[in-house]
């Protein structure tokens, strides 16, 4: 469990260390009430989120004025903050901590943490501090300090001297280190802590060894043991489908992959996750069902998985013990049953009465896909969706697309409705070949718009090869010409991205090599419902480089300003992109 900076604080404080004396307030006026206690002639207002990285971001500022204090205050509360923890999404700030400015003489970095492998507490120190510890990590780990300490055992002054030798202070201030380090151990063993960290520790030009900033997070599996820290808890922080699962007692977190995983046991969690990612996918989360799956755990469960967009499929992984393997399978059926599961769902059972288990899968009527281990069952999940396209689960029905090589590769589709398929063996949707070798760059998409669906495949029967947009009613029913719209090429299109234009059309995304140097560039074509392209022929440049970039999501946000992330080879090197696009409506 985290806790905010200002929380953090107090407890340190409480075990001992020293640090600035601050207030925190949830509004404005509370704030400029409360900093009237403060005997400082600066003010530090920093942002408190659950995330680090808020100085690059802008959440710490330092003001003269109680003027210049309100005016920051009124412009950092309500402000989503992005930093390198928060992801693109960011965190909306909604509570402020002012606190005393202190003479910075210089700056240090000290934490500890749990080292499972060895069964100590590890302390890291290093004496450059501050904002770029990661790229100190990085590019000069030498100054990095690790001291390892014996649970077991009270911690000793030549144990302090040890993580603080780094530091290379006189005596005086060695001592205050000495004693803040013992603090410090005191509060991480008697919290049940995982982690604290404290950046910047700094030396005042006072010769005060001072926690400047200060993160905490605690073991959530004792808790129980401490009222008092279950208290400091902020839902607003935390993940609505993580606080969703809390409430089953259901272990989750979410991840950025796209195969759900549900397992009994976070070890064999760990491994369903590790051998995904060995074949090539990445887990979209965590989660431990525990030993005692009822139905209703398990139909939690899905839900839970289900209400992220990235899913694309899911893989049961269950070993029997106390929990019988029959009787999970049940709970596993009447879950799935009573909820609509639009995606791939493979099973692998194994233990207490696996054949029953399998038994009663195979006779479920459901349509999943048994496996005989965990190889299996991670080959089957990724074959499974390889070739899914997407879908869209409607009020009324499942609307399903896939890329099918039966004559040559094109896109087909069905619709799920109240159990009967509309098509048999689907409807062919795409009527131009699409056998290109580059699989990864050029396979098709589509969106759910207004009732409507747009598709976008690739024709390789041309040159250059095009992508070809098209609309389809509910019933995958060309609403535009057969062969649909075509994108005006210079050179081959690859990795096109369709976005929902809230009715008035649909805009793509895809990239293309226009000029021998430029490699594949970004670029952005609006169609409106009649499938008239609103830009210019060739669309508008959205990105450019020496590299090649590749888009791989688009974020909407308020008032039209949305987040265009996309991979760039510029250098050689695969970097991620940010940026920030304003669609032409």
């Amino acid at each position: 469990m985290n806790i905010h900076e200002h929380q953090a604080k107090q407890i340190l404080k409480k075990y001992g260390a020293v640090v600035p004396e601050g207030v925190f307030a949830l509004n404005v006026e509370e704030l400029l009430e409360k900093v009237k206690s403060l005997k400082t002639e600066k003010y530090v207002l920093k942002a408190q989120i659950h995330a680090g990285g808020r100085g690059k971001a802008g959440g710490v500022k330092i003001l003269n004025t109680i003027d210049e204090l309100e005016l920051a205050a009124k412009e950092l509360l309500g402000k989503t903050l992005i930093t390198h923890q928060t992801g693109p999404e960011g965190r909306e700030v909604k509570r402020l901590y002012v606190e005393e400015s202190s003479n910075i003489e210089k700056e240090f970095y000290l934490s500890c943490l749990v080292d499972r492998a060895s069964s100590k507490i590890a302390f890291i120190s290093s004496d450059q501090g501050g904002m770029d510890i990661e790229e100190v990590a990085s590019k000069t780990p030498e100054k990095i300090l690790t001291t390892k300490v014996d649970i077991n055992e009270e911690i000793s002054n030549t144990d302090c001297e040890k993580i603080i030798k780094i530091f290379d202070l006189n005596n005086d201030s060695k001592n205050q280190a000495i004693n803040l380090i013992k603090s410090i151990y005191k509060m991480f063993i008697s919290t049940d802590a995982n982690m604290v960290e404290v950046n910047p520790l700094i030396l005042t030009k006072e010769e005060k060894i001072v926690c400047l900033d200060a993160k905490v997070n605690f073991d959530s599996n004792a808790l129980f043991r401490h009222p008092e820290i279950v208290e400091l808890r902020d839902l607003n922080e935390e993940d609505s489908t993580e606080i969703e699962a809390s409430k089953h007692d259901l272990a989750y977190i979410k991840l950025d992959g796209s195969i759900g995983c549900m397992v009994n046991g976070a070890g064999l969690a760990m491994a369903t996750m590790d051998i995904i990612k060995l074949f090539g996918q990445e887990p979209a989360n965590f989660l431990d069902v525990g030993g005692g799956a009822s139905k209703e755990k398990v139909s939690a469960a899905f839900k839970i998985i289900l209400s992220d967009p990235n899913v694309k499929g899911i893989l049961i992984n269950i070993f029997g013990g106390i929990m019988r393997c029959d009787i999970l399978a049940q709970g596993v059926v009447d879950a799935a049953k009573e909820i609509s599961i639009s995606v791939p769902l493979v099973v692998r059972l194994a233990g207490t009465n696996f054949k029953e288990g399998k038994e009663i899968l195979d006779n479920s009527g459901l349509k999943l896909i048994s496996a005989e281990n965990l190889d299996d069952a991670a080959k089957k999940i990724i074959e499974a969706i390889k070739y899914n396209v997407g879908f869209k689960n409607t009020d009324e029905s499942i609307i399903l697309m896939w890329e099918d090589n039966r004559e040559s590769k094109k896109l087909y589709g069905n619709v799920l409705f109240e159990g009967e398929l509309s098509h048999f063996n689907g409807n062919q949707i795409s009527f131009s070949d699409n056998s290109s070798t580059e699989i990864d760059l050029s396979s098709p998409t589509m969106v759910y718009a207004s009732e409507y669906i747009y598709t976008a495949t690739f024709d390789a029967t041309t040159t250059p090869k095009k992508i070809r947009i098209n609309k389809l009613n509910t019933e995958l029913e060309n609403v535009w010409a057969q062969t649909g719209v075509a994108l005006t090429p210079e050179n081959d299109q690859r990795n096109v991205f369709l976005v929902d234009l809230g009715g008035v059309g649909v805009g793509c995304f895809w990239s293309e090599s226009r000029s021998f140097l430029s490699g594949f560039d970004i670029f952005f074509q609006s169609l409106n419902p009649d499938g008239e392209p609103q830009l210019s022929s060739g669309g508008i440049t959205v990105a450019e480089s020496n590299g090649d970039d590749y888009i791989q999501a688009f974020i909407p946000a308020p008032d039209g300003i949305s987040f265009l992330i996309f991979c760039n080879s510029e250098f050689k090197l695969i970097s991620i992109v940010f940026a920030l696009f304003k669609l032409f409506l």
